[in-house]
């Protein structure tokens, strides 16, 4: 299983904090047993210099975009929606951190992004 695409940040209120991420992730491997992502077997962990937090099962989604759930099969793809608004201290500009998504079983997928100086509505974190 791995990262796919554009990673997606989303602010609310007053724009001071990155509330919620998007990214997407695919089975690229042919041949290769699927990756079962249910929350029972599956953590989504945050971390930054000053904080490592494995997200609780009601603070992430899973949606299906190609395939059915609850495996990622070869060629199936999904979309990870992770609420960080209980992060502490929240994630803020100019901010270096990583997302960690680790099956049960198989590769744990780890991705390092940092968030833009100035934060907006929704934003591309490339």
């Amino acid at each position: 299983m791995t990262f796919w695409g554009t990673i997606v940040g989303e602010s609310k209120g007053e724009m001071t904090t990155l509330d919620r991420l998007r990214f997407q992730m695919v089975n690229p491997w042919r041949g290769s047993d699927g990756v079962d992502v249910t929350k029972a077997d599956t953590v989504v962990t945050y971390i930054d210099e000053r904080q490592l937090v494995h997200l609780s099962q009601e603070d992430w989604n899973v949606t299906w975009l190609r395939g059915s759930p609850h495996v990622i099969e070869p060629g199936e793809r999904v979309e990870f929606i992770a609420d960080l608004t209980g992060l502490d201290p929240p994630l803020g500009p100019s901010t270096t951190f990583k997302i960690q998504v680790s099956p049960k079983f198989g590769v744990t997928a780890m991705i390092s992004k940092t968030t833009p100086a100035k934060l907006t509505a929704a934003f591309d974190l490339p």
